[in-house]
């Protein structure tokens, strides 16, 4: 089994995988200066983990077609521009059966609505901030949809409740998961991928790419 997880230049520690994965064979992709790529690739590595250090929004995955059972995609679709190539790289190398997780800010959650409401700009989509795109449920299912018809939401849920303390904000983020702050969804890919279905997108003008 192989698993994957991708980041937009911030990563967590590498101890997100949990211990029991010990029969994935997995990686992370990301983007660091090559003088602090060694001490990186380190500190993965101690945790199991191979780090793939390249630009998402510019270079292709280094995997073979449908070749990776599992991808997370976590706080990253809200800082680039090009959302059609990395949609298109990562249906590429999953697999028929394989999972895409992925987790956005919501932009309709309760707080982002209470601040429209008193004319504030909405914080997970501020100007000054590294947010470039502002994502509801609908939204983030239409745009994965959109160039391939073969992703199946399996499960959706939602994490983050404000302004509600934690001990409020789970249980209110489980049963008003469109009303929290980050939303999560779980797609599987029933079907191959033959056709580009997202570079051709892309390249009618529904989203600036490179590629």
């Amino acid at each position: 089994l192989c698993a994957m997880e991708l980041f937009k230049n911030t990563p967590p520690p590498p101890h997100f995988w949990p211990s029991h994965a010990k029969n994935l064979a997995l990686f992370a992709v990301d983007n660091y200066l090559k003088s602090d790529e060694p001490l990186a690739k380190k500190k993965f590595e101690d945790k199991g983990i191979e780090l793939v250090n390249l630009d998402l929004e510019r270079d292709h995955l280094p995997f073979a077609a449908g070749s990776v059972d599992i991808i997370i995609i976590n706080q990253v679709f809200e800082h680039v521009k090009a959302v059609f190539w990395i949609l298109h790289e990562i249906t590429r190398v999953l697999k028929p059966g394989g999972h895409l997780i992925v987790g956005v800010p919501n932009l309709a959650a309760l707080h982002q609505r209470l601040l429209l409401l008193f004319g504030q700009q909405p914080s997970c989509i501020k100007n000054y901030s590294n947010h470039i795109r502002g994502y509801t449920k609908g939204d983030l299912i239409r745009l994965v949809n959109s160039a391939f018809d073969g992703w199946q939401l399996k499960h959706f849920g939602g994490g983050d409740f404000r302004p509600f303390p934690a001990f409020l904000a789970k249980p209110l983020a489980k049963i008003f998961p469109t009303l929290s702050g980050t939303i999560f969804f779980d797609f599987q890919k029933i079907k191959d991928y033959p056709d580009n279905g997202y570079l051709k997108a892309a390249r009618q003008g529904y989203c600036l790419s490179s590629k």
